[in-house]
């Protein structure tokens, strides 16, 4: 084995026992002896195991300013191990190895003369003064830094912040008879979706209108009733349902929930049908998460009868 003279370095050695397993234990003292001189202990006497049974032991500059060394590892284990090193004198690179084309001045080490090497403490000023540009140094079009827009982000207000801000605010008022997000009712032909709390109840709006499309009034109608059926869960068929008791082909009385002009209130505008399902006796919507579909069907005095379904998810 090879070294470069007068150079510290690290000298290893794999140890095995007798049997070939490899030596991990035990405290293992290397001696050197340099240009056929005695055995001596090494600066570093004690070598340390790297694993498997490889140890190293530091060898200073001065004990390797020789031309060739032997180096002794005794350990318990092992009577003894001797290693011998020669100079790498004949070491050469070979002509055409470093081109033009190979060699990077900018990089390639050693370093050249006009390049001044950094204590640790300078790299990592440099390496923070790098980072603190990277969030304050780096400017979009309109000048703005990364920094400037955190910032930014951060002053923007969440939504349930807005919401707080405008219910609390002292001024708060809220008016005009009917709220702008107030629905408008569907025409009897078009099933209405809606969602009631569980044990709950809730109106239910529509246009009501014959098979002529005009709207239907107290003197066009001779019978309402309505019905309400939980569905199946995944279905959407009313067939596959269970009606509700207390709740089937249930008559209501046609002037309290129809009316002759369109109606609008806080909840609904331009209806002309309006029913709130009752719940004192029979509870109709009392499964949390299924759904209901409530059918109301309308006689009129003239003609088939029309059918008004609401599809409704208990919460």
């Amino acid at each position: 084995m090879s070294y470069i003279k007068n150079t510290s370095g690290v000298a290893s050695a794999i140890l095995t026992d007798s049997t070939g397993a490899a030596i991990t234990t035990g405290a293992t003292t290397v001696f050197i002896a340099g240009d056929l001189a005695d055995f001596a202990a090494t600066a570093t006497p004690t070598a340390t195991h790297r694993g498997g049974g490889r140890w190293t032991v530091a060898l200073t500059a001065g004990e390797r300013n020789v031309d060739q060394f032997t180096l002794r590892w005794d350990n318990a284990s092992l009577r003894a191990s001797i290693y011998s090193f020669d100079e790498a004198s004949n070491v050469q690179i070979a002509d055409g190895t470093i081109t033009e084309d190979t060699f990077d001045g900018d990089t390639a080490f050693p370093l050249t003369a006009d390049v001044v090497p950094c204590t640790e403490e300078e790299v990592s000023v440099i390496v923070e003064t790098y980072i603190n540009a990277l969030g304050t140094g780096i400017m979009g079009a309109d000048g703005d830094t990364l920094e400037t827009l955190s910032d930014q982000l951060d002053a923007i207000p969440t939504v349930e912040g807005v919401a707080d801000e405008v219910w609390n605010a002292a001024a708060r008022t809220l008016t005009g008879d009917v709220p702008a997000s107030a629905a408008t009712a569907l025409l009897c032909d078009e099933d209405t979706y809606a969602t009631v709390q569980e044990d709950g109840t809730r109106a239910f709006y529509k246009i009501m209108t014959g098979w002529d499309g005009v709207a239907l009034t107290n003197a066009t109608v001779t019978s309402i009733t309505y019905s309400v059926t939980r569905l199946a869960e995944r279905s959407t068929d009313i067939d596959d349902g269970t009606p509700v008791t207390g709740h089937q082909d249930v008559a209501v009385t046609v002037a309290d929930v129809l009316f002759d002009t369109l109606q609008t209130d806080a909840a609904c505008a331009s209806y002309n049908f309006r029913h709130i399902v009752p719940i004192s006796a029979y509870l109709a919507f009392a499964t949390a998460g299924r759904s209901y579909m409530v059918v109301y069907t309308i006689t009129p005095t003239v003609g088939e009868v029309r059918l008004a379904r609401f599809r409704v998810l208990c919460k």
